[in-house]
């Protein structure tokens, strides 16, 4: 018999573990922000889950407490999978997806009285949901968008006004086991990864290129690496590495410490790299650029969250500054190569790169002339390591 609950819960300091168990059915933040996090299929903990959805809330540069001014408008949600019989892994069930689906997703079609939103408002909504995964997490984060663009679909909205909402969505992944997206995607492979050895063959085949360093490819809908893909509905943005974490090249690549898990990119409070990639100039580069993306996309999820929530609007941290707040709408997906090319020319003054402050992205420096905004030195975050 299939589930029919999901362990579901927010990154919480005040909580054990950090983390806060929720009822997904009760679930009613659809005026925050929230950055969904699906990791890999061994998170059948909470405290896997719990040092995973750290990790990301580190990448924004976010002081997530119940006494700090973020914590109203932004949540860093997490799952546990049920462990599959007799190994250390899970997934979700049919069930579970539906429920997910039907909750956080299609539950921002309405509005506080139950009607249907337009389809205006429908691509406003979905500018508040960030997602990151990693390996199976990216599968069922692609497969959940699926039944959600079902689920939509049969309320009334047509493929063209789902295709909207959804485009608002930004889903970084790193060693994603799946190659398409329901959402814009950027995807972070390392060819030091047991589990990607097919893809590296297939860029090289497509590009005709020995890689070194770090590479980044833009691929169209419908493409991937130069392959047709019929069923990729939408852009990814792939960043390649020969190596992250300096790693041999002739490492044991049927063991899945190479560099396939998630720490590869893990940061402490100080901006520091975690014990994986220590002194490893790719991680570096790699990690900085996507918690830009990242930030960047929150940044503009949480200018919408403040607006559309009625009781923030006159709260004295941000009166004044709607004028900041520009077209509610995140980035097209290419246009993240600038923050790509960005920290690439940041290697040639300096190793040391900045943490990303979100609220300096929404009011702390205003905007440059090139359209872009300026990066705060210094995230402002507590001591936390899980």
């Amino acid at each position: 018999m299939e589930q029919t609950t999901v362990v579901f819960g927010r990154r919480n300091l005040l909580a054990p573990k950090h983390f806060e168990l929720l009822d997904i059915r009760k679930y009613n933040e659809k005026n925050k922000a929230i950055v969904i996090d699906f990791a890999g299929n061994g998170a059948i903990s909470i405290s896997k889950i719990a040092r995973f959805c750290g990790t990301v809330e580190r990448w924004v540069g976010l002081k997530l407490g119940n006494d700090d001014s973020s914590y109203k408008n932004v949540d860093v949600l997490g799952f546990v999978y049920d462990q599959l019989p007799g190994e250390d892994v899970g997934e979700f069930s049919m069930a579970q997806r539906n429920l997910i689906a039907k909750y956080l997703f299609v539950k921002r079609c309405f509005d506080e009285n139950g009607n249907l939103l337009s389809a205006d408002e429908l691509e406003k909504s979905f500018s508040k949901i960030n997602i990151v995964s990693h390996c199976h997490g990216a599968y069922e984060a692609s497969y959940i968008g699926i039944i959600a663009e079902r689920m939509i679909k049969s309320l009334g909205y047509t493929e063209a006004d789902i295709r909207r909402a959804f485009n608002q969505v930004l889903h970084i992944s790193y060693a994603p086991k799946c190659q398409h997206s329901s959402f814009p995607m950027i995807k972070i492979n390392s060819f030091i990864d047991s589990l990607f050895r097919d893809t590296a063959s297939r860029y090289k085949r497509a590009y005709g290129e020995d890689l070194r360093g770090v590479d980044i490819r833009y691929d169209k809908p419908g493409r991937y690496m130069g392959i047709v893909a019929p069923m990729n509905k939408v852009p990814i943005l792939s960043i390649y590495s020969s190596q992250l974490i300096n790693t041999p090249e002739n490492s044991n690549l049927n063991s899945l410490v190479d560099e396939h898990i998630f720490a590869t990119l893990e940061r402490d409070n100080d901006w520091n790299q975690g014990y994986q990639s220590k002194n490893a100039k790719n991680a570096e580069l790699v990690s900085s650029v996507v918690a830009c993306c990242l930030a960047e996309a929150m940044a503009v999820s949480i200018r919408n969250a403040v607006l559309d929530n009625e009781k923030n609007k006159t709260d004295e941290n941000v009166s004044g500054n709607e004028e900041s707040v520009c077209m509610f709408r995140k980035r097209e997906l290419h246009e993240y190569i600038e923050i790509y090319n960005m920290f690439r020319e940041c290697y040639s003054e300096s190793d040391l790169l900045p943490v990303v402050d979100i609220y300096q992205f929404m009011y702390g420096n205003g905007e440059q002339s090139n359209g872009t905004r300026n990066f705060s030195s210094k995230a402002d975050t507590d001591d936390m390591l899980m």
